[in-house]
């Protein structure tokens, strides 16, 4: 487990040197998630306590997964994957490109 970052500064220093080790695809990811959070509301209600709650009943969920319909899934998904009905995230510019 990591310690917590105290300042802005910290966490931009730590960031920036995970950066750094990572090629230039992995960067545009990170970037585009920190968008992505950075687009969605921080919930006034997510207390600890919420979030213990809210965990607490993902775990539940996760534990109750039949591990063979599970695998099907995932079976499913690499072989469309395999065959090419899927197309890439990310275009030649490594830009998100959201298909229809």
């Amino acid at each position: 487990m990591t310690t917590p970052l105290e300042t802005t500064a910290d966490y931009t220093k730590a960031i920036a040197e995970l950066m750094e080790a990572m090629p230039p695809a992995r960067r545009m990811q990170l970037y585009e998630f920190a968008l992505f959070l950075n687009s969605r509301p921080w919930p006034a209600e997510e207390t600890p306590e919420a979030v213990a709650l809210d965990e607490s009943e993902w775990e539940a969920q996760f534990n109750a997964t039949d591990d063979a319909r599970l695998a099907a899934l995932v079976a499913s998904i690499e072989e469309d994957i395999n065959t090419g009905p899927t197309w890439p995230m990310f275009n030649k510019h490594m830009v998100l490109d959201w298909r229809p």
